[in-house]
């Protein structure tokens, strides 16, 4: 905890500080602020504390269903392992917006959540660099995911020497090295005030921008240009062509095609046999696809627009506009690190037996379960066309055999 604690006095929307905190407790503040700062604050708490904590929580604990089931799903280890570590990097994401979304308003709007936490402030200024952190991790996580299954479905042949567990324990690591890297001047960019607002004079301490974030060129370079290219348009560029590519390979190719690029990637794994069917697997990369781009492209056109608020006078838009579309976009961010779980429920079959059996009970022999393959009683319904076609072959060699012996003479007593 710092020695001196700098005194903030809150005026409204000339305040360099009103863009990260414009709200103090509610016994002060419709008497002190404007009427449309009195909104956002009702907006702020709809937004943070009824939507966003809850989403929060349930994320929390899909994201911790889902790498405990993953975990015991022994399908392709690599592609496991990149799973588990996006699962991870959800939930340090989560957990860091607990406390910079919904607990942070609570601090200021609820006297008794207040007088427990006094020095929730000096933790928000962590967690607010952890959340760069770990979001950056999970942004370049589903691009290495995206990479890897590029490679399975597009160059089968080559994907046993390129994709190996090394490697990819190595690719990971590199990205949260890099992201920890990338990201240190975020720790720097917040600093514990003690707002003062009148008429009433009620103070507390707040989390606030330091000089540094305030400062133009650093606003421009790391803020603007850097995060933007390393935290938005370049993950969603490689998604985008990848997945395009992808998709375009698994629409054109004839099923021995496929069938091959499942062998190999069976062969990476060590395993004999094939993974799930294409279309599954297509089924799931397009939800991931459309949960990045609708989650993650609103931060980068705020971005731009937080630039040209910055440097042009004329731009209509104001600070209090990009408090209102900051909110929005931190709330679709954290709806992206949260709905992971729904889009392995509804595009993975094995996955939702795999947690059926896990909650419930489960079909089936446990080995088969572990081991990746289909229970039991729904194994019939994974016959490949070959066996199909063999089993009609017999059955139509014994209808002809049997329909010849008909015709003969019955046997002389």
């Amino acid at each position: 905890m710092p020695a001196e604690v700098e005194n903030v006095s809150l005026t409204g929307e000339d305040d360099p500080l009103f863009n990260m905190t414009i709200i103090m407790d509610s016994e002060c503040s419709n008497h002190s602020l404007p009427r449309h700062y009195s909104a956002f604050n009702q907006f702020k708490i709809i937004v943070d504390v009824y939507i966003a904590l809850p989403l929060c929580l349930l994320g929390i604990i899909g994201n911790s269903v889902s790498f405990y089931i993953i975990g015991c799903m022994k399908g392709n280890p690599n592609v496991n392992f990149q799973l588990r570590a996006l699962a991870l990097a959800d939930i340090g994401y989560l957990i860091s917006c607990l406390f910079i979304q919904p607990l942070r308003i609570l601090y200021f709007f609820n006297e008794t959540f207040y007088t427990t936490f006094r020095n929730l402030p000096y933790a928000e200024i962590y967690f607010w660099a952890c959340a760069a952190t770990t979001q950056t991790i999970s942004v370049w996580l589903v691009v290495l995911i995206t990479c890897g299954r590029y490679l399975a479905i597009c160059h089968p042949l080559q994907v046993k020497r390129l994709v190996t567990k090394f490697r990819i324990q190595a690719a990971v690591g590199s990205i949260v090295l890099a992201s920890i890297i990338f990201n240190l001047p975020t720790w720097f960019d917040m600093k514990v005030y003690k707002w003062v607002q009148p008429p009433c004079n009620k103070t507390r301490l707040g989390a606030g921008e330091t000089l540094l974030y305030l400062n133009p060129i650093y606003q421009l370079v790391y803020k603007t240009i850097l995060c933007t290219l390393c935290r938005t348009f370049l993950p969603l560029l490689f998604v985008l062509v990848l997945n395009i590519r992808l998709l375009r390979s698994l629409r054109t190719s004839p099923p021995e095609d496929e069938e091959m690029s499942l062998q190999a990637e069976s062969a990476c794994a060590g395993r004999s046999k094939p993974r799930p069917p294409a279309d599954q697997l297509t089924s799931l990369i397009v939800g991931i696809i459309v949960l990045f781009l609708c989650c993650e492209t609103p931060d980068f056109v705020s971005r731009l627009l937080h630039m040209m608020q910055m440097y042009s006078r004329d731009f209509s838009v104001t600070v209090l506009h990009l408090a209102y579309l900051g909110s929005i976009i931190n709330l679709l961010l954290t709806f992206n690190s949260s709905a992971n779980f729904l889009v392995y429920c509804l595009a993975g079959k094995r996955f939702r037996e795999m947690m059926r059996h896990v909650i419930c009970g489960g079909v089936g022999d446990d080995r088969d379960m572990a081991s990746g393959k289909t229970p039991t009683s729904t194994r019939s319904t994974y016959l490949s066309r070959d066996t199909i076609k063999d089993h009609g072959s017999m059955l139509f060699r014994f209808l002809s055999r049997s329909k010849s012996t008909s015709h003969e003479s019955p046997p002389v007593l």
